[in-house]
């Protein structure tokens, strides 16, 4: 492997990629050692990763099929980590020429120098942008922003420099699409990752046409990261109102039926929200322990508000049930985020 000058790996998934892709890989082999991952592209394309190999700094990775983005990246990096294991860390970029190579060097310049961070390339997206890139950075940055407390300019950009204590855990992230590098910042967001945002140029040619991006099926997955939590309450409170409803009928006790309701309920939630919600690799105990008391606490609110708004209002108990719950949800939501599924950053 020959001498590089710069210790920071550049990260290229690419399926189909034209001319666009081998300027800026002409431009930066100098200085940086290259992984790209060929992502299963066809035959006609074959040229462009060809012309790659007199590059003894260019290394080509190679899926049979088209696997997506974020297999790709996981390709990329688990490479990264077996070959160059002091590296302070990489910086991914698209293969469709949206990213100049004077920002490509600007990001790792700044993960050079500040190791630790997770530093992000953010888009400036005015006139010149298609409608689809702003409507969904506008959708997707806000619901970011209710469901982890932290802003992000541009959640979906492809540009990152990212470091090296952050990769081992991203190869463990289900997702293998666009989603992947949501659920990158989420990670980042619940390890308590420090995020640097960094001006960089936008760039559409041709109205964005070259980019993979399905702006419905891809749509879709990101947006289902926001939601597993929803779902998963959705499904909690089904369980929660069907047990109530049931105990209520046989004991006629607002009490005992709201704390057997909360046992399986809780259970089901607990487990759930850990392993697909919140992807907390904690000790489970702690948590548990938390989790119990907050339960604990929301259950007998959850009593004093149905027993309230029956005796004053003589509102019917199920649908006094549904209203105090739906309610809590959001506090319930907010404490799990916050205290109990909240990692500590790593020493």
């Amino acid at each position: 492997m020959a001498p590089t000058k710069n210790p920071i790996c550049i990260v290229i998934p690419a399926f189909n990629p034209d001319s666009r892709l081998s300027n800026v890989v002409s431009q930066l082999v100098d200085s940086y050692p290259l992984i790209i991952v060929d992502d299963g592209s066809d035959k006609k394309h074959s040229n462009v990763f060809q012309e790659f190999k007199k590059y003894p700094n260019v290394f080509i990775l190679k899926h049979a099929i088209n696997l997506g983005k974020g297999y790709a990246l996981k390709t990329a990096f688990n490479y990264f980590l077996v070959n160059f294991p002091n590296s302070p860390g990489v910086v991914t970029a698209d293969a469709d020429g949206q990213h100049s190579v004077s920002d490509i060097i600007n990001v790792a310049e700044k993960l050079l120098l500040a190791p630790q961070k997770l530093h992000l390339g953010t888009r400036l997206f005015d006139s010149n942008a298609p409608a689809r890139s702003k409507i969904g950075n506008i959708l997707t940055r806000f619901i970011f922003k209710l469901f982890t407390g932290t802003s992000v300019s541009d959640t979906q950009t492809g540009l990152r420099g990212i470091p090296n204590s952050l990769i081992n855990n991203l190869l463990e992230i289900k997702a293998n699409g666009y989603d992947f590098e949501l659920e990158m910042l989420l990670h980042t967001c619940q390890t308590h990752i420090p995020i640097e945002e960094i001006t960089i140029k936008t760039i559409y040619e041709d109205g964005n046409k070259s980019s993979h991006f399905n702006p419905v099926i891809d749509s879709i997955k990101i947006y289902f990261v926001f939601f597993r939590f929803f779902i998963l309450s959705i499904l909690t409170a089904i369980i929660d109102y069907t047990i109530f409803s049931i105990s209520w009928i046989i004991s006629s006790n607002i009490l005992l039926s709201t704390i057997i309701a909360r046992i399986f309920a809780g259970i089901f939630n607990f487990t759930f929200a850990k392993k697909a919600v919140f992807l907390s690799g904690n000790d489970m105990l702690p948590e548990l322990m938390k989790y119990i008391s907050l339960v604990t606490v929301l259950m007998f609110i959850s009593y004093g508000f149905i027993t309230f708004l029956i005796l004053l209002f003589n509102i019917n108990i199920f649908v006094a049930k549904i209203i105090v719950e739906g309610i809590l949800f959001f506090a319930s939501f907010a404490m799990q985020r916050l205290y109990i599924f909240n990692m500590k950053e790593e020493d």
